[in-house]
């Protein structure tokens, strides 16, 4: 199990660009959480329902993650302000998917519905790359937004 963890840390550190979720692990900080809960409503579910706070950190944070594509011609897009909520259609029960926006340059990859679940499941302390790896997240299926003309 240390030798996947290990193999997964050492793929993030050399895949260039590669984004996990919202780059922001802080849920306080991260922009797409502060859309929908404010500074105290989190401080409130963090500390009477640590259960649910570590379940909006998993979807918001850890349930994707955003490749940047090579794209002259694309729309500069802030990786930071990706709203998983406005992918949410596309995930899958049981394989992950990717979705490439070719609009505004980049690749994203959803966790399955399953995946997240045991994400949900695992200890709220349990490191997250550690669980990532464990959940085998391979993608099965891709999607591509064609470019507007």
């Amino acid at each position: 199990m240390k030798q996947v963890y290990n193999l997964f840390f050492l793929f993030l550190i050399l895949v260039p660009g590669l984004v996990l979720a919202q780059g922001n692990t802080d849920p306080y900080q991260n922009r797409v959480i502060m859309k929908y809960y404010s500074h105290e409503e989190l401080q409130t579910i963090e500390s009477t329902m640590p259960g649910k706070f570590q379940q909006i950190k998993n979807y918001f944070i850890y349930s994707f993650t955003v490749t940047p594509i090579p794209c002259s011609s694309c729309a500069e897009a802030d990786l930071s302000l990706i709203d998983i909520r406005e992918y949410e259609a596309h995930r899958h029960e049981i394989r992950p998917i990717t979705i490439t926006d070719e609009v505004h340059g980049f690749k994203i990859t959803l966790m399955s519905k399953a995946e997240l679940g045991r994400l949900n499941e695992a200890p709220v302390n349990a490191s997250q790359t550690g669980i990532r790896s464990a959940l085998n997240f391979h993608v099965k299926k891709e999607i591509s937004f064609p470019k507007r003309n």
